[in-house]
């Protein structure tokens, strides 16, 4: 049997981590659906407010990868950058340092902010991503 790579980690945790967005946004109503926008966004919004001060209290790293994937997935905003990026911070046997990877993270979340105000604002968002496949899979 072949060692596992870190590129294997990262494919293996962009699974899990579509599994579980799929899973989150599938029967999602829109009430839910802006809930568990704001609930990202401050996620993003304490790490990046974390690293600002310097403090070692940090959002566990699964946690801010799912609330990155949620806010650019739900605002239809994701690139390949974002999900690979997102994908090492979600694989814990990839090392990461989390103060590196700030810049990056304000991108995404300002990003995601951007669109889904263009889309109509977090509360008035449309279902979008999730419900214009035809499988109702998360588009990613």
């Amino acid at each position: 049997m072949r060692k596992l790579t870190e590129r294997d980690f990262v494919q293996k945790s962009q699974d899990a981590l579509h599994a579980c967005l799929a899973t989150a946004l599938k029967d999602a109503d829109d009430e839910s659906w802006a809930e568990q926008f704001l609930e990202a966004e401050a996620t993003i919004s304490t790490y990046l407010q974390a690293v600002e001060d310097g403090s070692p209290s940090l959002p566990d790293r699964q946690d801010l990868a799912y609330a990155c994937a949620l806010v650019l997935v739900m605002s239809q905003a994701l690139t390949d950058l974002d999900f690979e990026l997102i994908g090492r911070l979600y694989a814990p046997e990839v090392p990461v340092s989390m103060f590196a990877l700030s810049k990056d993270i304000a991108d995404m979340k300002a990003r995601a902010v951007a669109a889904a105000e263009k889309l109509g604002g977090a509360h008035d968002m449309p279902r979008g991503p999730a419900d214009s496949s035809t499988d109702g899979d998360v588009p990613f």
